[in-house]
């Protein structure tokens, strides 16, 4: 359903009825992602949770917004605290992959009284050094002059052809291909390049000194050949003996997409073992 927040339409997928007696579960896509990447988690996550999927500004069926600032990190925060406060939930847990995993991480040290747990899979909190973040930049802003100039379609290609993605190419190509055509019916030229500009890595706040608020329990879920994010992952979890590093053998950087069963089994053990403390 779509829900109006902050004058902008934001596409949900939940079960209301489940939110009654069930903790819930919200889940932010990566980049070109949508809430429709999370599917596989609908019939195997625990019967204890409720899945809540989101389309993020700028992807799948939620605005697109000409207006740079609806996508900047304060923005996308506010559209996420008064989602759950429509949704009338609190002790929620969030599992960000990504993009979404900044998102999400961001979210939980601003609103630490909302969150219960959190799953990061290959994600960072941001970019420390002021230098590396200029770059970032103008990076980012490349990629997007290069949405406006080819397209979706073209962009997509060569965005799962980059490095990050390169272990792709161990699974089935008629699954990847499937992925492919989902990113460029769901995107468009105008949600994809505002959001590489606004929700920039550059732009957005560096969390790393703000781990010690976390208070809750952080699982952080990377694959071993994606070797940046792993190293991420190991500098995150050492903040804290509650944080936990789960890395999965022979994949990548979308370790939901690559390992599936790995990742539910992971995710399930994680949601299981706190349940008790909510």
């Amino acid at each position: 359903m779509l829900v109006k927040i902050n004058n902008l339409p934001i596409n949900v997928i939940y079960n209301p009825e489940d939110l009654i007696n069930k903790t819930p579960v919200l889940f932010l896509h990566g980049f070109t992602g949508s809430a429709g990447d999370w599917d596989f988690v609908t019939k195997n996550i625990s019967s204890l949770f409720t899945p809540i999927f989101v389309d993020l500004v700028g992807h799948g069926s939620s605005a697109a917004p000409d207006n740079m600032e609806k996508y900047f990190e304060k923005n996308q925060l506010e559209i996420l605290d008064k989602l759950t406060d429509f949704l009338s939930i609190k002790n929620i847990i969030l599992v960000g992959y990504s993009m979404g995993g900044r998102l999400a991480l961001a979210f939980s040290i601003i609103y630490p009284e909302k969150i219960k747990g959190l799953v990061l899979e290959s994600s960072s909190c941001g970019i420390k050094d002021n230098n590396e973040r200029n770059e970032r930049i103008k990076s980012d802003e490349l990629l997007a002059s290069s949405i406006a100039a080819n397209g979706v379609s073209k962009f997509i290609d060569y965005w799962m052809s980059i490095p990050l993605f390169k272990s792709l190419a161990k699974i089935d190509s008629a699954k990847v291909q499937n992925m492919k055509e989902k990113k460029i019916k769901t995107n468009s030229i105008n949600g994809l390049k505002n959001s590489l500009v606004g929700f920039s890595q550059g732009k957005m706040n560096y969390y790393g000194n703000s781990l010690s608020k976390l208070k809750v329990k952080l699982l952080f879920i990377c694959g071993d050949l994606d070797k940046k994010y792993c190293n991420i992952g190991k500098n995150i979890t050492q903040n804290s003996s509650k944080f936990e590093l789960q890395i999965v053998n022979d994949c990548g950087h979308n370790v939901h997409f690559e390992k599936p069963e790995e990742f539910l089994k992971l995710l399930n053990t994680f949601l299981i073992n706190i349940r008790d403390e909510i």
